[in-house]
C-alpha cells in the first residue's frame, strides 16, 4: 500500500475549532432538531479557516488524484460514552454532538447531507462499529473479512457523491485501515478496448446487505456502465463483489479493473478526531479485517452521505426529502 500524502490532508487547529463548534453548536440536537442542527453547522462552515475552505473548495469543484481528502485533529466529544451496541443507542445516551456537528459542517460545505430510509434503520448519523452478527458479512459492521474495494451505493437511483467518516473511537489495535484506491492513478494504464467495454451499461449492480439483499446475491440491480465522463477525468461507479457482466468481455472487464486498482490501494488509519472525506465518483474504498473485542472501546466511526444537490431526488422520486424512501424488496 502506499503511504498518505501530505497534499490531501489538513490538520486543524483544535482550539480554534472548539471555539466554532461551541459558537455555534450551544445546545443544539441533531436527534431532535435534524434541519436546524444542519443550519447551524452549514452557517459555521463559513467560519472555518481559509486555508481549509479552499481545500475544501478545489477537493469540491476539481476532486484530486487520491480521491480523498483528510482533516486531522478535529473536536472530539468530552466524556464519550462506550462504543454503541444498537445503533440507535448514541440519540438516547450520547451526551454531546460534537462528532455529528463536525460531519454536518464539513458536509454542508461540500453539499446537502441525506439519508436512506433502508440503510441504517433509516438514521442519519450511521454508527459504524463491528458487530459480532455481521462479522463474517458485506457489511461495514464486519470484521472477519476484508470489506474490499467498492462504490457506495453503486446501485441506488441516487448514490452520494462524497461519504465522510468521524473517527469517535480508533482500532486500538491500528489494524481497522480505511482502504481507498483512486481511478486516477490507473486511468492511464486502461487501455483503450477496456475503457470502450467499461463505457457501456453492460454491468449489472448488486444491491448491499444493509438494503436487504440478505443472501448478498450478486448482479440483482440496474444495469450501468462502470466509467464515464472526461477521458481525462474519468469517473466510476463500481462494486466488484456484487457486480456481474453482462457479456464475457464485460466479466473480464470487472477483473481487469480490479486488479489495476488493488495495485494502487492506499491505507488510512483513522483516528480519533479525523475526518476522511471520500470522493464517490474518483474512487472505491474498504476497511481491512480486524480484531473487535465487543467491549464497549472497540472503533467507532460516524458517517453521512452527501450529495451536490437533492433536486436530483425531486426528479428521480418526485418527492423533496432529506431522507430518500425509495426502497428495494428482498
Amino acid at each position: 500500500m502506499q503511504t498518505i500524502t501530505r497534499d490531501v490532508q489538513y490538520v486543524v487547529d483544535r482550539e480554534e475549532l472548539c471555539e466554532i463548534t461551541e459558537s455555534y453548536l450551544q445546545g443544539q440536537n441533531p436527534y431532535q432538531d435534524l434541519e436546524g442542527f444542519l443550519k447551524a453547522a452549514f452557517l459555521a462552515s463559513h467560519d472555518l479557516p481559509a486555508e481549509l475552505r479552499s481545500a475544501l473548495y478545489d477537493f469540491r469543484a476539481h476532486g484530486n488524484s487520491e480521491g480523498y481528502f483528510l482533516i486531522r485533529s478535529l473536536p472530539c466529544d468530552e466524556n464519550l460514552m462506550n462504543t454503541p451496541e444498537k445503533i440507535t443507542d448514541p440519540s438516547q445516551k450520547k451526551q454531546t454532538f460534537v462528532s455529528e456537528f463536525c460531519l454536518a459542517m464539513i458536509g454542508g460545505f461540500l453539499g446537502h447531507p441525506f439519508s436512506y430510509i433502508q440503510e441504517n434503520c433509516g438514521n442519519f448519523f450511521h454508527n459504524i462499529r463491528p458487530q459480532k452478527e455481521k462479522a463474517d458479512k458485506i457489511s461495514s459492521e464486519s470484521s472477519k473479512i476484508l470489506l474490499d474495494l467498492h462504490s457506495e451505493t453503486a446501485f441506488h437511483p441516487l448514490y452520494p457523491d462524497w461519504l465522510l467518516l468521524y473517527c469517535l473511537r480508533g482500532d486500538r489495535d491500528k489494524q481497522a485501515k480505511t482502504i481507498i484506491a483512486s481511478i486516477a492513478h490507473i486511468k492511464d494504464q486502461i487501455s483503450p478496448q477496456l475503457d470502450a467495454v467499461l463505457r457501456q451499461p453492460l454491468f449489472k449492480t448488486g444491491i448491499d446487505y444493509s438494503f436487504g439483499n440478505i443472501s448478498q446475491d450478486r448482479g440483482n440491480g440496474p444495469v450501468i456502465p462502470i466509467l464515464y465522463g472526461d477521458k481525462d477525468d474519468p469517473l466510476l461507479i463500481f462494486d466488484p463483489d456484487l457486480m456481474i457482466g453482462l457479456t464475457p468481455e464485460a466479466s473480464c472487464a470487472i477483473t481487469e479493473l480490479k486488479n489495476l486498482l488493488d495495485s494502487k490501494k492506499d491505507g488510512v488509519l483513522l483516528e480519533s478526531g479525523d475526518l476522511l472525506v471520500v470522493d464517490n465518483h474518483r474512487s472505491l474504498h474498504g476497511r481491512n479485517k480486524f480484531t473487535p473485542y465487543y467491549d464497549g472501546k472497540d472503533r467507532w466511526l460516524q458517517r453521512i452521505y452527501v450529495a451536490e444537490s437533492l433536486l436530483r431526488a425531486s426528479r428521480l422520486f418526485g418527492k423533496k426529502e432529506r431522507t430518500i424512501t425509495y426502497t428495494f424488496s428482498d
